[in-house]
Parts: C-alpha cells; sequence; structure tokens
C-alpha cells in the first residue's frame, strides 16, 4: 500500500508501524518505517518478514502518523515492542 504526501505545505517526517500476532495478542513480528516525505511523493517498500511462528499469525495491524518530533520519535517504543517479540 503507498503512502502519499498529501500536505501542500511542507515535507513531514511519517512513522509506519506494523504488528503481526497471534491469537494471544502477542506480537510475533515487528517492524517500524521512518520516512522523511517530501512535498507530494508517493513512498512505497516492500519487506519479507521470517520466523518460526508466522503459521500462528492471526492478525496484521498497520499503523501511521506524523511525527511531529522527527523521524525518530518513537524509536524507544519500537525497542521495547521488539525486546518482547518472539522470532
Amino acid at each position: 500500500m503507498p503512502l502519499t504526501n498529501h500536505d501542500p505545505h511542507d515535507d513531514d517526517d511519517v512513522c509506519v508501524t506494523l504488528l503481526v500476532v497471534d491469537a494471544d495478542d502477542y506480537t510475533i513480528i515487528a517492524h517500524d518505517q521512518n520516512w522523511h516525505a517530501l512535498l507530494g511523493t508517493l513512498m512505497q517498500d516492500d519487506f519479507t518478514y521470517r520466523s518460526g511462528r508466522l503459521a500462528n499469525a492471526t492478525a496484521i495491524h498497520i499503523g501511521a502518523k506524523q511525527c511531529r518530533k522527527g523521524s525518530r520519535q518513537d524509536d524507544a517504543i519500537y525497542a521495547a515492542v521488539r525486546a518482547g517479540t518472539v522470532s
């Protein structure tokens, strides 16, 4: 799914997070992507995920937001999620 910066006034830092969870809502895979979105640009990327527990996945959660404090704004939260992730 592409991400497009439709803001006509300035560039934006965008944080995108993907979580793959099992039936118990335990995080199997966590991915965090930070983009600096130039005015009017479209961004898209492909990723490959590997986990011995991928067959247990029951949901994929994807979220995006403008990170007004910069592209590294959520690094500590992402690190905490990764610390509890099963590979």
